[in-house]
């Protein structure tokens, strides 16, 4: 599948928001839960994904307000344990992410892995 420019732009971006930790990678910072908690890429690496929130009905998924637009741009397998959630996303009555979300699995495609940490 050929990508398009922008569709690649997407990507890189996508990738990089795994790996560009907000804090610096000292034990101190990486035991302070406040610190884990506002970075995104330990949120989209799962930390904090099996909590459950405030109401006591929250899904298990990354805490991120685009996270399933992010696993998709990024072509990472999601964890199944996260498929619930991945389908909730989708059922948003937030048109236009709803419309973001299925324009990117058309472009990138959509994979589900139960070995996949999350």
């Amino acid at each position: 599948m050929m990508l398009s420019a922008q569709a690649v732009q997407d990507r890189h971006a996508a990738r990089l928001a795994f790996v560009r930790h907000e804090h610096p990678m000292d034990g101190e910072s990486m035991a302070d839960e406040l610190t884990r908690e506002n970075c995104a890429a330990c949120v989209l690496n799962g930390y904090g994904a099996d909590e459950v929130g405030e109401s006591g009905r929250e899904l298990p998924s990354p805490k991120h307000a685009s996270w399933a637009r992010i696993y998709v741009q990024a072509q990472r397998p999601i964890p199944v344990a996260w498929r619930a959630a991945f389908q909730a996303e989708l059922d948003s009555d937030n048109a236009q992410y709803v419309a973001g979300l299925l324009r990117d699995i058309a472009t990138f495609g959509l994979v589900f892995d139960d070995s996949a940490v999350g």
